[in-house]
């Protein structure tokens, strides 16, 4: 299974839905995809791709953990989450303010940071994106092993705790 996700900010990403369309279309596959899609309207052309607007945390934890690949925005909450819970290397797609996807630029400055300690695989704008995803599809990377993430559990893992406390917390 691939998860996508988006996040939920106001600002519209159908650029990453786009290209990631495209790259499912070429990789010839029947491979479940679950697409956390935002405030996008944007209609997959991928047959086995199930989308919604969000997910509670508890489900946001439980695909990224179960999927072979996860494909993301370049917000630091979610990549701590995916860092700390993916089987592989994530794709990072970083929205950017030249295409009203944000306010900055401050994603792309951040993926650079993961990028240079190979956390995970980035695809930049104008870098032949379908074809990055289609090939990173095909071939995975492990993020296992990796020092920066193991420095990242200890935190990660308290994070979650606190916040899975807190949702419960306030459903009582």
């Amino acid at each position: 299974m691939i998860f996508i996700t988006v996040g939920t900010t106001k600002f519209l990403f159908p650029r990453m839905l786009k290209m990631i369309d495209e790259a499912l279309l070429a990789l010839e596959t029947k491979e479940k995809v679950i697409a956390q899609i935002g405030n996008n309207n944007y209609k997959f052309s991928y047959k086995y791709t199930e989308t919604y607007n969000e997910f509670p945390f508890n489900k946001m934890l439980y695909y990224i953990s179960h999927a072979r690949i996860v494909i993301s925005h370049g917000g630091c909450g979610t990549m701590l989450l995916v860092l700390r819970h993916a089987k592989n290397k994530p794709i990072v797609i970083p929205r950017t303010k030249l295409f009203n996807e944000h306010i900055d630029n401050h994603q792309e400055y951040y993926c650079k940071f993961l990028k240079n300690r190979r956390l995970a695989e980035i695809i930049f704008k104008n870098e032949n994106e379908t074809q990055n995803i289609l090939t990173y599809l095909k071939s995975p990377k492990t993020i296992a092993g990796n020092k920066t993430v193991n420095k990242l559990k200890h935190f990660t893992d308290r994070l979650t705790a606190y916040t899975k406390e807190q949702i419960n917390m306030k459903a009582e």
